[in-house]
């Protein structure tokens, strides 16, 4: 998720399939370009931890390592993680955590980035 070919992506399907519905499109492509990368590294270290998914999917040792994923199961991790990320609760976390010490504390106009 940290790799620049996929954040490069990810600003890619941000711009395309969110900023056409918003206000001010070329804001909103302008704004994910100048900060996305920086905000994904600050949060998915912290809230896409693989332990902390793992407790949070209530999948740790739901699995044998020694036995095969099926494609089934990646779909269905997938979707789990994607629900975890929209989740409100999770959404309102991570929201508190990039307005403090996470992102905006270290920005050039803390009280702008809030």
């Amino acid at each position: 998720l940290l790799l620049d070919e996929s954040l490069d992506l990810q600003l890619l399907l941000l711009n395309n399939l969110l900023c056409p519905m918003t206000e001010d499109p070329a804001g909103c492509v302008t704004g994910f370009n100048n900060q996305w990368k920086a905000v994904a590294r600050a949060v998915y270290p912290v809230f896409l931890d693989g332990a902390k998914v793992c407790v949070d999917l209530g999948a740790c040792g739901a699995k044998s390592f020694l036995s095969e994923e099926t494609c089934d199961d990646c779909t269905a991790g997938v979707n789990a993680i994607a629900g975890l990320a929209v989740m409100r609760e999770n959404v309102l976390e991570v929201i508190e955590y990039l307005k403090g010490d996470g992102y905006c504390a270290g920005s050039a106009d803390p009280a702008y980035c809030q």
